[in-house]
């Protein structure tokens, strides 16, 4: 049986996980702003020049980006923190348990 110890390392790491991705997804947030002012300014600039643009790479970069930010943002986000609430939960049964071999 696992004591609290370790259910508490988990949920750290877990923890330390979630500020992570936190993190990559705000840069990657960011990041698809920029991109989506580089498409606009280069469509823009080849109206200018009477020129039809191709901005495929970018548009393709852009959506694969949209991709992996939804997906961050729709299921490892909230998976994590369903992990580090079931570890909660762990935590104060293992704590518990501890308590009761104590009194014993």
């Amino acid at each position: 049986m696992a004591d609290s110890n370790y259910y508490k390392n988990n949920k750290l790491r877990y923890v330390n996980c979630l500020n992570n991705i936190n993190l990559a997804a705000k840069n990657l947030c960011e990041s698809i702003g920029f991109l989506e002012n580089i498409i606009d300014i280069q469509n823009k600039a080849y109206l200018v020049d009477d020129v039809s643009g191709d901005c495929g790479y970018l548009v393709r970069v852009l959506e694969k980006q949209k991709k992996i930010y939804s997906n961050i943002v729709n299921n490892i986000i909230p998976g994590t923190k369903s992990i580090i609430r079931n570890l909660d939960y762990q935590i104060a049964d293992a704590e518990a348990r501890e308590a009761l071999e104590v009194q014993n």
